[in-house]
C-alpha cells in the first residue's frame, strides 16, 4: 500500500513525510521525486501542484487534499478519482480568529485611532457595542459556522447566508440567491467565505455592493474571484464601503501594480487566515485515509456539480 505526498511550495517535505509515515505505518509514503514506479501509487496527499498530471498514476484510487479548496487542482487538471478536501478544525478556528479580529477592529474604530496617533491627536470617541454591529457570514458551511459561533459569543448579532436552508442556531438565516440582497443590507460587516464556483464569480458585484448598508465593511477569506475588485474600489471611494480586509485574491501572489496595495481603506494579508498546519493537518488526513482503507465513509468529498 502506497501514498504519494506532494506539497505546497515552501513546505518542508521531510517533516511532512515523517508525520504521515508515523501516522500511517502500514503505508509506503513517497514524495513525488521518490516514486519508484508510478503504477504503485494508490492514494495521493496533495498540497499545491498547478502543473499536476495525475494521469501518470494509473492505479490512483483517491486524492486527499491539504487544503479546503480545490482551485489549484482545477488549474492543473482534476484527477478522475474521488477528491477528499481538508476539514481541519484547527484551520477553521484560525479563520474564525482572523474574522473576529477584523470584526473588533472595525467595530471599535481602531482605524481612526491609528490615524489619530499618526497626527498626535488625542480624541476619544463614543464606544459602540457589539449588539449594534451585525456580522453577516456569507457562506455558511463548516467554517462559516465556526466563525458565526465565535463572533456570536462576543455579542455580535449574526446573519448567515447559504444556497440552501440551514437550521438556525441563534443567527438569522437567509437562504437562496433571492435573499442575498436582504442579507447584505442587514449586515454591518460581511465575512465572505464563498468558494470559487461558476455561480459565485463576481457575486459581490457593483449592484450588490451598492445594496450593502452605507459605510459597511467587508472581510474576504473565501476566494478572490467572488468579488468584483473594480466595483469594490469604487464603493470604497464613494463611502459605500468604509473598509475592507482581503486575504484572498483573484491572482496570487497579488500583482505588484495592483491598486489594492496602496488604497488607504484596504488591508491585505497573503492568504494566511487559515494555514495548513503540520501540527494538525496530517492527523486529519491520515484518519480519512485509514477510513478509506477500511471501506468506511470519508468526508468532505469534492462535488464537481457544486464546485466544492
Amino acid at each position: 500500500m502506497s501514498v504519494l505526498l506532494t506539497l505546497f511550495p515552501g513546505q518542508d517535505p521531510l517533516s511532512w513525510k515523517t508525520a504521515f509515515a508515523e501516522l500511517l505505518p502500514d503505508e509506503a509514503v513517497w514524495l513525488d521525486s521518490e516514486v519508484p514506479d508510478p503504477s504503485l501509487v494508490e492514494l495521493a496527499v496533495v498540497g499545491a501542484r498547478p502543473q499536476a498530471d495525475f494521469s501518470h498514476y494509473p492505479n490512483l484510487g483517491a486524492a486527499f487534499l491539504l487544503s479546503a479548496g480545490v482551485d489549484h487542482l482545477i488549474r492543473g487538471g482534476l484527477p478522475e478519482v474521488p477528491i477528499v478536501r481538508l476539514a481541519d478544525p484547527a484551520m477553521a478556528h484560525s479563520m474564525a480568529i482572523y474574522a473576529t479580529y477584523w470584526t473588533i477592529h472595525f467595530q471599535r474604530e481602531f482605524e481612526r485611532y491609528r490615524a489619530d496617533q499618526a497626527q498626535h491627536r488625542w480624541e476619544a470617541r463614543p464606544t459602540s457595542v457589539p449588539a449594534d454591529f451585525s456580522v453577516g457570514i456569507l457562506g455558511f458551511g463548516t467554517i462559516g459556522q465556526v466563525v458565526a459561533n465565535m463572533v456570536g459569543s462576543l455579542g455580535y448579532p449574526v446573519n448567515a447566508w447559504s444556497r440552501s436552508p440551514h437550521e438556525a442556531n441563534g443567527e438569522k438565516h437567509f437562504a437562496g440567491i433571492e435573499r442575498l440582497d436582504g442579507f447584505l443590507a442587514a449586515s454591518r460587516l460581511v465575512v465572505n467565505l464563498l468558494p470559487s464556483t461558476p455561480e459565485t464569480v463576481a457575486i459581490l458585484n457593483r449592484e450588490r455592493l451598492a445594496g450593502m448598508e452605507p459605510g459597511s465593511f467587508l472581510v474576504n477569506i473565501g476566494r478572490g474571484v467572488t468579488i468584483d475588485t473594480e466595483a469594490m474600489l469604487e464603493a470604497l471611494d464613494s463611502g459605500a464601503l468604509s473598509g475592507v480586509t482581503l486575504d484572498v485574491f483573484e491572482t496570487e501572489p497579488l500583482e505588484a501594480d495592483s491598486p489594492l496595495w496602496d488604497h488607504p481603506s484596504v488591508h491585505l494579508t497573503p492568504h494566511i487566515s487559515g494555514d495548513t498546519l503540520l501540527a494538525t493537518a496530517p492527523a486529519v488526513v491520515a484518519a480519512n485515509i485509514s477510513r478509506w482503507r477500511r471501506g468506511e465513509e470519508v468526508a468532505p468529498i469534492f462535488d464537481p456539480s457544486r464546485g466544492y
